[in-house]
């Protein structure tokens, strides 16, 4: 069996495609393993990053309450801080929850206290105070506090920003490396293929080859019939048919010319 040509054109096809369904199994498991890291950081890092644009827009939001506040108007303005206060302490919270990169939460951390500090003082009196209508404290006692927050806020964002650049730089080098082993395989499966093609001509296409041009060169009253073929296939067994015919023939011949 492992001598006949069927059983050793099926071997190098089995081969070659054993190869390719492991480059193609390895290829497929590191994409989907890429796949996951990509969507896992991309969701965590976008999340903190839309979590610090809210806080900045609630910090706009209790800026404008504030000024609401300075020209008199305790109530709505009130209202407004309280609101924007929620949705910052929120946002914070859910920041928290998203925590993905090594030294993420001092940058919350950061947040936290200068953000304690400037709500100290609005959530003091403003209304009906020497701080109403007063723009000097505004912008010499409030707004650094103001801004000292949206510099936190802006930090943290900032951060995520540089980590999914980061991140996209690792997957992209860890994608080359993830990938070798494939392509390595395809291109042994290339080189296994032209391998096997030297050895079907080797074996198959050069022997039928000699054959053929033995049977177009024998002549009648040629001794024997011999392609001399280094082989136990069925091309070898067919060399063997083939001389055994022509020796029938010539017998039969010999014998109806007595």
């Amino acid at each position: 069996m492992k001598n006949t040509l069927r059983f050793k054109i099926a071997v190098g096809f089995v081969l070659l495609s054993a190869i390719l369904l492991v480059a193609a199994a390895v290829i497929y498991v590191e994409a989907y393993k890429l796949e996951k890291s990509v969507k896992i950081m991309g969701d965590d890092n976008y999340k903190t990053i839309e979590s610090a644009r809210v806080m900045l827009e609630a910090l706009e939001r209790e800026d404008s309450g504030i000024l609401l506040l300075l020209l008199g108007n305790q109530k709505e303005g009130r209202e407004i801080i309280h609101k924007a206060d929620s949705i910052f302490v929120l946002a914070v919270t859910q920041a928290q929850f998203n925590l993905s990169q090594s030294g993420e939460d001092a940058y919350l951390e950061k947040i936290k206290e200068s953000y304690a500090d400037f709500k100290e003082l609005y959530e003091a009196p403003i209304v009906n105070t020497d701080k109403q209508g007063n723009i000097n404290w505004y912008f010499d006692i409030l707004a650094p506090g103001f801004v000292k927050v949206k510099t936190d806020v802006k930090n943290l964002s900032n951060f995520n920003e540089d980590s999914m650049h980061k991140g996209a730089s690792e997957l992209k080098e860890r994608m080359h490396r993830s990938l070798m082993p494939g392509l390595v395989a395809i291109a042994v499966a290339l080189v296994f293929s032209v391998l096997l093609n030297f050895f079907i001509s080797l074996y198959f296409v050069h022997p039928v080859q000699k054959l053929a041009d033995t049977v177009r060169i024998f002549k009648p009253g040629d001794k024997a019939f011999y392609a001399n073929l280094v082989s136990s296939d069925e091309i070898k067994k067919l060399e063997t048919e083939i001389r055994l015919l022509i020796e029938r023939v010539g017998s039969f011949y010999r014998d109806q010319s007595k």
